[in-house]
């Protein structure tokens, strides 16, 4: 039953987009730019209303995350993706604001970790204040703190599954594109359908966890072929890395029953990845084993990367050298960056001690509230392994980019949302369509229903 709220602006919706068609229809001959923003401010408000749909496109979008699509804003990347996030997410503040309890309190054991960081980004970036660093504290409000509520919010409306599908299909897309540019051009390019492939090998190492660890997912044995294929075809050693060290996490902290069919799963991951391996080119095998920084160009640069980030984090040791004001090396030998492709010493760097000490807690922190839940829903231990590869990756690549944290951050909401204590846990059901309804209009107080918990 929808609250009088929700039949008044889906009314003034309607109404909205009337007007709006006819308005585009006078305009389309005369003046068309000014005809084609006319059709998207009203669906842009609609989809604002009925927020699921432009986080479930959103999420779906995330693998993605293309220089291509992209425009820059305050000197950040925004996409598509982003946009439909924050629209979605616009949407969810303005029906907690209208009333409506989605039971977001469940997310409370992580918010003094999330509060602790962010605390600390504040105080590192009133050490040395800019507009930059404004910029960034808001995008990582974004891809942090806003991808909690957004997961928390989804897993209430029992689209979580829905979410999850989407993103394991578009991963999956370009794990075939890695393998079809393996087997015509006998490499790989360095982007995959205009996503460079580091980002795109994550995304690819995300949904293999994804379909390992939820038994929901459809068709899991042919997506996690595709899926172990693309991973190597990509090329990505610290997906690969991150991947591995996850799965080891996961037998580890699985039941006994989990655990073994994951032992019994493995290897047949294995033996994919290693004819995946196998059928690479001799240069490109070589590439994925090879360390040594003399060895291979790459790895030189990162190398420098990483020296220049010391040498930073040496000359202001306790606050940093400005949040968002990041910029070492030199053009002519390729090492002039933004981020020195390690989010530990992005961190101490900007911050200092001051902000590395606030990204540890943030990172352990979710972490151990995640573990202590892992036998209370299946979705926490997916949240687990996706959100620690992620943080892996990102110690020797870039973290805070493209959308890449956020789906680890949206797991993280949305496995506390569904491994509550409070008796009402599992995604779906009545529980999903009483969150939609004002606390006002409820026929029983806030909390568990009796036929929830019978």
């Amino acid at each position: 039953m929808h609250s009088r709220r929700e039949r008044v602006m889906s009314s003034a919706g309607l109404l909205m987009l009337s007007l709006a068609a006819v308005g585009v229809g006078r305009l389309s001959a005369t003046r068309p730019s000014s005809a084609l923003a006319l059709a998207v401010v009203p669906l842009l408000v609609v989809s604002a209303l009925a927020p699921t749909w432009p986080l479930v496109a959103s999420v779906a979008l995330l693998p993605f995350q293309s220089d291509n699509f992209d425009t820059t804003i305050a000197g950040l990347r925004v996409g598509p993706s982003d946009a439909l996030f924050l629209l979605g997410l616009g949407g969810v503040v303005l029906g907690m604001l209208g009333g409506e309890d989605h039971r977001l309190r469940r997310l409370g054991p992580v918010m003094p970790y999330v509060a602790a960081y962010f605390a600390l980004l504040l105080v590192a970036w009133v050490n040395l204040p800019s507009v930059q660093g404004v910029a960034t504290i808001v995008q990582r409000f974004e891809l942090v703190a806003a991808a909690i509520v957004v997961g928390g919010f989804l897993a209430a409306m029992g689209k979580l599954q829905l979410v999850l599908t989407s993103y394991v299909l578009a991963a999956t897309l370009l794990a075939a594109v890695a393998v079809v540019a393996g087997l015509v051009n006998g490499g790989i390019a360095e982007e995959l359908l205009g996503v460079q492939k580091n980002p795109a090998g994550q995304a690819i190492a995300n949904a293999l966890l994804i379909v390992m660890f939820n038994r929901k997912t459809p068709f899991r044995a042919p997506v996690a072929a595709v899926l172990v294929l693309g991973l190597v075809a990509a090329q990505s050693r610290g997906a690969l890395l991150a991947t591995v060290v996850a799965l080891a996490l996961a037998v580890v902290l699985s039941s006994s029953s989990r655990r073994l069919r994951a032992i019994a799963v493995i290897p047949i991951v294995v033996g994919v990845a290693y004819a995946a391996f196998s059928a690479l080119p001799s240069s490109s095998r070589d590439r994925l084993v090879t360390t040594d920084a003399s060895g291979d160009v790459a790895n030189q640069i990162r190398q420098s990367y990483a020296d220049d980030a010391v040498v930073k984090i040496k000359s202001a040791p306790i606050l940093g050298t400005g949040v968002g004001l990041y910029v070492a090396g030199e053009a002519i030998d390729q090492t002039l960056t933004l981020d020195p492709h390690n989010v530990v010493l992005l961190e101490a760097a900007e911050g200092g001690v001051v902000l590395l000490t606030g990204f540890t807690l943030l990172t352990l922190g979710s972490a151990w509230v995640l573990i202590r839940r892992r036998h209370k829903h299946p979705v926490v231990l997916v949240a687990l392994t996706v959100q620690v590869s992620i943080i892996l990756h990102g110690t020797v690549d870039v973290y805070w980019v493209r959308g890449t944290p956020v789906l680890g951050w949206i797991l993280v909401g949305a496995a506390l949302w569904l491994a509550a204590d409070d008796g009402d846990g599992d995604e779906a059901g009545p529980q999903a369509q009483a969150a939609r309804v004002p606390r006002s209009h409820r026929p029983y107080p806030p909390g568990p229903t009796p036929e929830l918990t019978a």
